[in-house]
């Protein structure tokens, strides 16, 4: 076995810690949430999406929104599993702050990119 650095193209995330990276089928990913270096000195949980895409030598990143009236607060330190088609990744928990640990449920539909909350 042998580590390799690969090519990142497209609209790469920051740097961050606490994220969740699922499989959504094919060659692709779905990078959510995470901490985020700080901005304007506060260090604080987000709630972006990015899908990856890898290729025999680069990966493609591309920055994405959910749809939907409903959806999950940004987080950090959350658990997250896709279905076995790839077709929705559940989140849950997580922190949205140090004071505030999350016990809500999620899905994310990846064909629409629309959250629904669950129960």
């Amino acid at each position: 076995m042998e580590w390799k650095k690969i090519e990142q193209k497209g609209e790469c995330p920051s740097a961050r810690s606490g994220h969740s990276f699922t499989w959504i089928g094919g060659y692709n990913y779905l990078l959510y949430g995470g901490i985020e270096d700080a901005k304007n000195g506060k260090i604080a949980p987000t709630g972006d999406l990015y899908t990856m895409k890898i290729g025999a030598s680069d990966c493609t990143w591309t920055k994405t929104s959910a749809n939907g009236s409903d959806k999950p607060l940004p987080r950090t330190q959350h658990c997250a599993l896709n279905t076995p088609k790839g077709d929705k990744v559940f989140i849950f928990g997580g922190h949205h702050s140090p004071q505030a640990r999350l016990n809500d449920t999620w899905f994310l539909e990846v064909k629409t990119m629309e959250w629904r909350r669950i129960g």
